[in-house]
């Protein structure tokens, strides 16, 4: 896929272990696969290079992206391997509307709760389109995010009408999520690919679930466990993290989208700063407190539960890779 010089300088950045499966690609693969979208920066269309390397690997039927700044103190093949198992499990008609919230323990009480909870919800005006298909038991997800999926009107989001070639006077209901660590299927690549190849596009965080919905795929937002640095009245979290229309993320100026601020303190968000305050006294390298050395001097080595941190950025941290 990539040029010859391009695999040169692949050769001494990939430890050699890992070179057979290592895929390259570069900004003119994906200009002559998608050349009608006229962009194809990274951070604006994450997507064109999974796109085609779905399409060159046929072997693959679902494929994780994931970010390169996320860190996991747990077991990455359990942790995948659970997400797509419950995912699998999620096929009522609620779903959707479930996607559309964040879970509280403290609120909801057990899932199943929340999910009863939100199934007997009014099903105002706003919920109309939020009436989903039913899947049968251990249907797989075409599309698993770890952030919940919103709607993007009403909101402040800045990357709302980042929209290609689409009749933006006649829009369907766009849907974002935050982050672009997802699972995705080859069914939805595909409509994704065909959609790029005809000049169609929008914003990362938009276009898979966006374009999910349209084609009537399995979604499944999952309630990965985020930790708050604050203990928050379990009200508060309500009020402020389900503050959209009808107790959802989006779909009004009440959403927590446009008060980013209140994730600074949380361990998985693109300005959590929480997370790398964590995952740095985890490896022992905090300069004082747990983590530090004279902590660990007394204490032994912080313990944490299996957690996902984003995002992890530290000149520090990386000399260590």
């Amino acid at each position: 896929m990539a040029s010859e010089p391009t695999r040169d300088a692949w050769s001494h950045l990939i430890p050699e272990p890992f070179q057979n499966i290592t895929w390259a690609w570069t900004y003119d693969d994906t200009r002559q696969a998608y050349p009608h979208v006229g962009e194809h920066d990274v951070y604006y269309h994450t997507f064109m290079s999974v796109q085609l390397f779905a399409s060159q690997h046929p072997q693959f039927d679902y494929i994780w992206n994931w970010e390169m700044d996320v860190r996991y103190t747990g077991n990455y093949h359990k942790l995948m391997r659970s997400l797509a198992t419950w995912s699998a499990t999620q096929g009522d008609k609620a779903l959707k509307r479930r996607n559309a919230r964040f879970y509280i323990p403290s609120v909801h009480e057990s899932y199943e709760n929340f999910s009863r909870t939100v199934a007997e919800a009014d099903q105002g005006e706003h919920d109309k389109t939020s009436k989903g298909s039913v899947w049968s038991d251990d249907t797989e997800a075409d599309l698993i995010t770890t952030f919940p999926i919103f709607d993007v009107e009403g909101t402040l989001w800045p990357h709302k009408n980042y929209i290609i070639n689409y009749d933006k006077s006649n829009m369907p209901p766009r849907h974002a999520t935050v982050g672009t660590n997802m699972r995705l299927s080859r069914r939805l690549l595909d409509e994704m690919d065909y959609e790029n190849r005809q000049g169609r596009s929008m914003m990362s965080e938009m276009w898979p679930p966006t374009l999910a919905y349209q084609r009537k795929l399995k979604v499944v937002y999952v309630p990965i466990p985020v930790w708050l640095r604050e203990q928050w009245p379990p009200e508060a979290l309500e009020s402020t993290f389900n503050g959209g229309r009808g107790s959802e993320v989006g779909g009004s100026l009440g959403s927590v989208i446009n008060y980013e601020k209140v994730f600074k303190g949380s361990t998985w968000y693109w300005n959590a700063e929480f997370a790398l305050d964590l995952y740095t006294r985890w490896l022992g390298l905090a300069d004082d407190g747990p983590g530090s050395t004279e902590w660990e001097a007394s204490n032994g080595p912080l313990c944490l539960p299996a957690m996902l941190l984003h995002p992890v950025k530290s000149e520090r941290i990386s000399s260590l890779n």
